[in-house]
């Protein structure tokens, strides 16, 4: 089987649709004789800044020279994205013999994408002898096909509606998911803030024995200063000790993230792993996780911005506003179908001068008569062009010599984009 068949199956499984549950993962992981119980692991939780924590951490934790696998998702451009070993994507190779080996298994027992791809990944890091692996959980927590790992810490971002469908109406039956990651006298970190959700996660936590640790914004963490190089923030340690470090990642929200990374590290310090202070400073200032206000230099300068959620576009907003608090911004914008997208609008006409509306090559996508609709609605002038890399060749001719382009709205909709300037992630 080669490469492109295998990625052809693996999509094809999309057609399984979502199937919550431990069941497909755990009979697939003993075909595999369990491979995830064979490295030790970090496992992130949480609505929005999942990935990001998770990158952190791997890039403090590689600049202390461990070898460091990470499963993430969804990717933006490459199937491959998603599994790494030190940065480096899975091989090619690998994912085929790992779906050629167990190709009738999965037909059989109908095992969806994302199942496969948890096992593919615990597969490749226990071949590749991880000394620990960064896993980001792909919906939810406490069902999620990832929730079948021992971790040494378990972290937990901000909660906010999203997937509500599944997950839940409100917070805290949303938390109540997340805080399913949680394991019994496992410590875990949070920096979770609203009072609901985090009365979820404290409940969970203490049913099962875990020491949690909470951060609160301005008291563990606060940010002094960002601009297009970095995010500058004081992080106060768990041991009461205040540091000022720089990350590269920027906004508010990042500062946030790399605290939660920060704890996590000093929670692993506490179970064996050896860090230093050095070390962890040089791990965020090399923080690699594309597409999470990403700045590209060229005219006009564009950013790049994954978020898809009313949480996540807040904080672009947020951040753009600061770095940019007197430009422009012309804004390509794609987005899934969201029960909640005039909420995602409100954000958007924060600083949106002008958005040319286009439709991410996705199965939910969302109509692009809803999306007139919204920009109406919310009084942004805009262009519709459906196609993603001509709505960017667009907004690039149209722009004025001081405006900003950001790209946003869904990972699709950047992906193709990416794809388009020939950017890898």
């Amino acid at each position: 089987m080669t490469y492109d068949n295998a990625i052809e199956f693996l999509f094809g499984l999309e057609l399984y649709g979502i199937k919550l549950g431990l069941h497909n993962i755990t009979k697939f992981l003993g075909r595999l004789g369990n491979p995830h119980r064979e490295f030790k692991s970090v496992h992130v939780a949480g609505t929005n800044g999942k990935g990001t924590t998770a990158s952190m951490i791997e890039a403090i934790l590689l600049a202390n020279g461990f070898k460091v696998g990470k499963f993430t998702s969804p990717h933006l451009v490459d199937y491959r994205e998603r599994v790494r070993i030190n940065g480096a994507k899975v091989a090619r190779e690998f994912v085929a013999d790992f779906v050629s080996d167990n190709l009738e298994f999965i037909r059989d027992e109908r095992i969806t994408f994302f199942e496969t791809a948890t096992a593919l990944a615990f597969e490749f890091f226990r071949q590749e002898q991880v000394d620990i692996a960064v896993v980001e959980v792909g919906l939810g927590g406490r069902l999620d096909a990832t929730n079948v790992l021992e971790p040494e810490v378990s972290v937990i971002t901000q909660i906010a509606h999203d997937h509500v469908n599944i997950l839940g109406q409100t917070l805290d039956k949303i938390a109540f998911e997340k805080a399913g990651i949680i394991k019994p006298g496992i410590p875990v970190v949070t920096s979770a803030g609203n009072a609901d959700a985090l009365g979820s996660i404290t409940r969970a936590a203490s049913e099962r024995g875990s020491e949690l640790f909470r951060l609160v914004c301005d008291k563990q963490y606060k940010t002094i200063r960002m601009d297009e190089t970095g995010t500058t923030f004081m992080y106060h340690t768990l041991e009461g000790e205040d540091t000022v470090i720089k990350t590269n990642m920027i906004g508010r929200h990042m500062a946030e993230n790399a605290a939660l990374a920060l704890a996590a590290m000093e929670l692993l310090d506490r179970r064996g792993f050896g860090t230093t202070g050095p070390a962890n400073c040089e791990g965020l200032r090399n923080v690699c996780w594309p597409a999470r206000f990403q700045v590209i230099d060229r005219f006009p300068r564009v950013v790049f911005d994954a978020a898809h959620n009313p949480h996540g576009m807040k904080a672009l907003a947020d951040t753009l506003q600061a770095v940019y608090p007197d430009c422009s911004t012309r804004v390509v914008l794609g987005t899934l179908q969201r029960p909640d997208i005039d909420l995602l609008f409100d954000q958007i006409a924060r600083f949106a001068s002008h958005a040319i509306l286009c439709t991410p090559d996705a199965e939910r996508a969302e109509a692009i008569e809803e999306m007139v609709r919204c920009a109406i609605d919310h009084r942004i002038a805009f262009t519709v062009v459906e196609d993603a890399a001509k709505a960017f060749d667009r907004a690039s001719s149209d722009a004025l010599p001081d405006e900003r382009l950001v790209v946003t709205g869904s990972h699709h909709t950047v992906g193709e984009v990416f794809k388009h300037l020939d950017v890898s992630p």
